[in-house]
């Protein structure tokens, strides 16, 4: 009976009838109550500050396995100038994450680690960069590429090396002109000599650096010898303390200059003041003559250069002539400066120019005859005779006739002089003379 009684208290107390099903559907309901619970409560501690002294949980980036790195470049064994650009390229087994970075450097032994470079990895699995050769000369270098998963920090991994090794040596260059302090005139040309050693190839740069740090007159000459010379133009403000430079690189056309040096010093002067001494006063002349004309120089005319010299109507224009003077070094010129071409007319200078490279440029120089001069047609008509010396044929004084023929002398008589009488100018031989002046035989 009480065990019956007991049976029907289970039967009829729906607690006990069902207490098993309940239990089972709440069990999940709590669990995740408590999981919401204690996300509640991380987020709170994690926007709230921790107390002095309390330990602070911090989340950590997962650890990604390193990409399998393959240099692909340099491939084989080379020789490379100083300054010149060495491609370094790369690739990866797996792509390499955003976020990461490579390193890569130049490695020549032990504790020898030149031109570290960072490349970003961009989550592709080819990479490559150029690395300029700022380095000193080493043998048996190699390309050097590593890898970490966070750029800025963290353990460089999966270091590899290339598989062709490279020298990196140095051009040495020797400039043996200009050398000692020396003067050259402004406008006029610098001679540049220069060795290298080894013999090479690229180009080399040639520069003026003026004692300030101003550049001028660059010029570009290829690189295929040891020993080498040119001209730079000084187109440059007259100073002291100018230098010749000379800079090498390896590749024509592109790339850093990776060797200098530097000439002694020299002065440039301004172009040479142009004075002109003859003709003074005023002359007369025959057209088919010459005539004399002089000047100095101050300093000395640099060899090289050249003068030319004009005859000036008295307007100012135009000019005749143009007759090309040496310039020697000296500080005195002299020439017989043709009249043929000049016309007839009164009120003409000498005008003498300067330029500092023979056959090409402008006078940068110029000087003007103090006198003036005028030329005439052959003989006048004031002459009043003429007397030839020696044993004369066929030839009789005709005023105003300035032409004669059938003139002869005897065999056994080498040579005779005219001497004219009256106004004007005569030429013989191409020589003036004037009345009453014996010409040269």
């Amino acid at each position: 009976m009480k065990g019956a009684v007991m049976e029907a208290q289970r039967s009829t107390d729906p607690k006990q009838r069902a207490g098993g099903r309940r239990r089972s559907r709440r069990a999940p309901l709590a669990l995740a109550a408590l999981l919401a619970l204690l996300v509640l409560c991380g987020l709170c501690a994690a926007a709230a500050p921790a107390p002095a002294g309390a330990s602070v949980f911090t989340p950590f980036a997962a650890t990604v396995a390193a990409p399998t790195i393959t240099i692909t470049a340099p491939a084989y064994s080379s020789a490379c100038a100083r300054g010149s650009l060495l491609l370094v390229s790369w690739t990866t087994n797996t792509a390499a994450p955003v976020g990461g970075e490579f390193r890569v450097w130049v490695a020549a032994g032990p504790a020898k680690d030149y031109l570290y470079t960072y490349v970003p990895a961009s989550g592709a699995s080819s990479y490559s960069v150029w690395l300029t050769l700022d380095m000193p000369t080493e043998f048996g270098c190699n390309a050097a590429v590593a890898w970490r998963q966070t750029a800025g920090s963290g353990a460089w991994v999966g270091t590899v090396y290339s598989p062709g090794a490279f020298n990196v040596y140095r051009e040495d260059i020797s400039i043996s002109a200009p050398t000692g302090s020396t003067t050259h005139a402004q406008g006029s040309l610098l001679t540049v000599i220069w060795s290298v050693s080894p013999w090479t190839f690229g180009e080399f740069g040639l520069w003026v650096r003026s004692a300030a740090g101003g550049w001028y007159a660059g010029k570009i000459v290829p690189g295929d010898n040891y020993y080498y010379s040119t001209t730079l133009p000084l187109d440059v403000p007259p100073g002291s303390g100018y230098q010749a430079i000379v800079a090498w690189r390896p590749t024509a056309g592109s790339g850093f200059w990776g060797c200098w040096a530097t000439s002694a010093a020299f002065t440039v002067t301004p172009p040479p003041t142009i004075t002109v001494t003859a003709p003074t006063g005023t002359t007369t002349h025959a057209q088919d003559s010459s005539l004399t004309v002089n000047w100095t120089t101050d300093p000395a005319a640099p060899s090289g250069g050249e003068f030319v010299v004009y005859a000036r109507a008295a307007g100012g224009l135009p000019w005749y002539g143009g007759q090309f003077v040496p310039a020697s070094g000296l500080a005195d010129y002299s020439t017989a400066f043709p009249l043929d071409a000049v016309p007839p007319g009164n009120g003409y200078q000498a005008i003498v120019g300067w330029r500092p490279v023979a056959g090409s440029g402008f006078p940068t120089s110029w000087g003007t005859s103090p006198g003036t001069f005028t030329v005439e047609t052959g003989a006048t008509a004031d002459l009043t005779s003429l007397s030839l010396s020696g044993i004369v044929f066929g030839f009789n004084f005709a005023p105003a006739t300035y032409t004669y023929t059938g003139v002869t002398v005897p065999y056994a008589m080498s040579s005779t002089t005219v001497t004219p009488t009256g106004a004007g100018v005569i030429t013989v031989n191409g020589a003036a003379v004037t009345s009453g002046m014996e010409s040269a035989a």
